[in-house]
């Protein structure tokens, strides 16, 4: 088990496995893996961070995280049917989290962009850009009352 995308990168221990397979021999039960979320959310949450903010900024940025995307998709795809085994559902309880690096992302971007028109004595387009952060923010305070009182309480069914 290793990172998003360069986990088909990993020659030493696809060398150690076949080593390890052809000497010792296979088990009769393999151990299924739960899927990592704890170490793959938050790498693939500070990619879409980084991919959001500075797309405006540095364009050519954008190739790079979809190449790093589609062979993380690919990856993970294989391994969700061939590797691990799915232990529990989630119910929604990232929801929150992943809404709350979303809005990060997007007021950072958006005071990015204040500062940069600026810099670039672009005076209306910074002052236009002013009420779209306010917005997101009384966006994000709706969300926060409206939604995040749902993910207090679980149900019957996830601690069993």
């Amino acid at each position: 088990m290793s990172g998003f995308s360069f986990e088909v990168l990993q020659f030493g221990l696809l060398t150690w496995h076949f080593l390890k397979a052809h000497t010792v021999g296979h088990s009769d039960e393999p151990y299924l893996y739960g899927f990592p979320y704890y170490r793959v959310v938050p790498i693939a949450s500070l990619a879409v961070l980084i991919g959001m903010v500075y797309a405006v900024v540095s364009p050519l940025l954008l190739p790079i995280l979809v190449i790093y995307f589609l062979l993380g998709y690919a990856v993970f795809i294989n391994q969700m049917e061939d590797v691990y085994d799915i232990t529990y559902d989630t119910c929604g309880q990232y929801w929150p989290t992943i809404h709350h690096y979303i809005f990060l992302a997007v007021t950072l971007m958006q005071t990015t962009m204040i500062g940069l028109f600026g810099l670039k004595s672009k005076p209306g387009a910074s002052i236009a850009t002013i009420p779209l952060l306010v917005l997101n923010i009384m966006f994000n305070e709706y969300c926060k009352v409206r939604f995040l009182p749902t993910f207090q309480c679980r149900p019957i069914q996830v601690p069993l």
